[in-house]
Order: structure tokens, then sequence, then C-alpha cells
């Protein structure tokens, strides 16, 4: 996973194809224009560095109704991409399975919008610094990788598997997907939430 901030023209010029430009033209809030750049070129480092093609423009993110795929010179590579991005800083990655992250600035989180992504039982789960955005973290991540069509974060059931000071690992289940997800703070003011599907829901 990489972490992108302060794209510039140059940088958007460089790793970002022409399909992918004009999608993000088409995107009126500036800041959401700048972040998603900023998420697509982390995760077009991350397919240089796996040796995916010889530059970032034969590499496209191509959007999809479950989750983003990666192209390599027009063909689909088999590789799912996840995007997130917060307060003007990008991440990408890119994954065989499903998977998904999300990317937060460390804030605080009013209780009261609890109720939009927590379960009654999951609200007493964490009772460290920051717990509730260690949640909202971890479900976003997790409903990224389980791609389940109709579902919100309220449908994402967290279980506290174990926690450091640094990080905090769970359990999720959504609509019949199963796996594992960890919050970690990767610099002082950012917390990443990284989440893989270990079981699937049958066809």
């Amino acid at each position: 996973i990489a972490i992108v901030s302060e794209v510039s023209d140059e940088d958007r010029r460089l790793f970002l194809t022409p399909e992918e430009l004009e999608w993000l033209a088409s995107i009126r809030s500036d800041r959401k224009r700048m972040d998603s750049a900023a998420a697509r070129i982390a995760a077009k480092i991350i397919a240089m560095k796996l040796g995916l093609g010889g530059a970032p423009l034969e590499c496209q993110i191509v959007r999809s109704n479950v989750a983003p795929v990666l192209h390599v010179n027009g063909a689909p590579s088999g590789l799912t991409v996840s995007l997130s991005h917060s307060e003007g800083i990008g991440a990408g990655g890119i994954f065989e399975g499903p998977a998904g992250i999300d990317l937060q600035l460390v804030r605080p989180v009013n209780p009261r919008t609890a109720k939009f992504f927590l379960a009654e039982d999951e609200v007493p789960m964490l009772s460290r610094e920051h717990a509730l955005l260690h949640l909202w973290c971890a479900k976003e991540a997790a409903w990224k990788a389980s791609a389940a069509p109709g579902s919100t974060l309220t449908s994402v059931c967290l279980r506290l598997v174990d926690e450091s000071d640094l990080a905090v690992r769970f359990s999720y289940e959504v609509a019949g997907s199963i796996g594992i997800v960890e919050t970690r703070f990767c610099e002082l003011d950012l917390l990443l939430a990284v989440a893989s599907a270990t079981s699937l829901p049958s066809s």
C-alpha cells in the first residue's frame, strides 16, 4: 500500500491515462478531484513496484460495479484495486483477492454519529483513544473488501480479535463474506485499515 499527498499537474500527466483524467475532470469538487488523483497515483506506484507494466501509463484503474480492477496494456490483470483518501492524502493498494483499505486523518468522531455505522453491541467494543475512528475505518475497509451489493456499514459485523498500542485487529462478516481487518497508525496523524476476505459467499 502506498500513500501520496500533494499531487502536481506533472504527477497527473505522468501517472494517469487520458481515460482516468477524463473521469477525474467530471468530479465537480476540486478537493475530491485532487484526493482521487492521489489515491490512483498511489496504486500506480504499487503497480510499478510489483513490476506490472513498464510505465505507469501502461496501467489503468478501471471502475466497475464491484471494486476497481487493474488493466495492464489494455487487458485485465486479474488483480483488484482498493483506493481511499482523506483530507488531501490518497492511499492505494493492489491485491490478488478481495480486499479493501480505508485511510482516515486522525480526529475525534462525534459519538452521535455512531448509530450510522455501529450496532449497539459494537459501541463498547473498544475503550481506547479514537475508538470510534478505529471502528469506522475498519468497517469502511471491510465493506470495500466484501463488495456486497446493497450492503452498508451497519451491515458489517465486527468482532475484536486483539489490540496493541499501534494496531487493532478485528474479524468481520458481511453478506456471507468473512475476513480479517486491521487498523494501524501509519503516521502520527493517519489511521489505515486493511481488510482481506478469507471466505466468500457461495454463488
